[in-house]
C-alpha cells in the first residue's frame, strides 16, 4: 500500500474525525466507552504517523450517527487474515466489482450486506497472494 501523509489521506478516504469528535457523534460517549467500541470492531480506528488517532467519518451512519453493523464485520474479515485497518479503510473507499463499481462505503446500508462481504473477502485474498 502506497504510504500518504496526512491530508492525502483525509484527501483519499474522507473526513477524519477526532476522538472528541467521533464520541461528540456517538452521544457524548466516554473515552472508554470510544475504546470498547474499537476494540470490539465495531469502530474503525486509524493511527496515524503522529500517534494520533482518527475515525472515519463514513462509518457512522448520518441517520444516527451510530456505526454501520457492516463494520464490525469487515473488521473482522481484515484482522483475521493480519490486515490493519488503514487497508480497511482503503478498501471501503475504492469501488469494487461486486458492488457495481461503487465504494463500500456506498453499500454499508444496504440491506443485504453478501456483495458487500463477498467483495471483502474477495480483497483480502487479492492482498494475501
Amino acid at each position: 500500500m502506497v504510504v500518504l501523509a496526512g491530508g492525502a489521506w483525509e484527501r483519499a478516504l474522507g473526513e477524519l474525525l477526532t476522538s472528541a469528535e467521533a464520541r461528540v457523534l456517538l452521544g457524548g460517549i466516554s473515552r472508554e466507552a470510544l475504546r470498547k467500541r474499537v476494540l470490539s470492531g465495531s469502530v474503525i480506528a486509524l493511527r496515524d504517523d503522529a500517534d494520533l488517532i482518527r475515525y472515519p467519518r463514513w462509518q457512522f451512519d448520518a441517520a444516527n450517527s451510530a456505526p454501520f453493523a457492516v463494520v464490525k464485520s469487515l473488521n473482522e474479515i481484515f484482522g483475521e487474515a493480519g490486515l490493519d485497518p488503514w487497508a480497511l479503510a482503503a478498501f471501503a473507499t475504492a469501488p469494487q466489482p461486486e458492488l457495481d463499481d461503487r465504494a463500500p462505503v456506498e453499500a454499508f446500508g444496504d440491506a443485504d450486506p453478501e456483495p458487500l462481504l463477498l467483495s471483502a473477502r474477495r480483497t483480502v485474498a487479492d492482498l494475501a497472494r
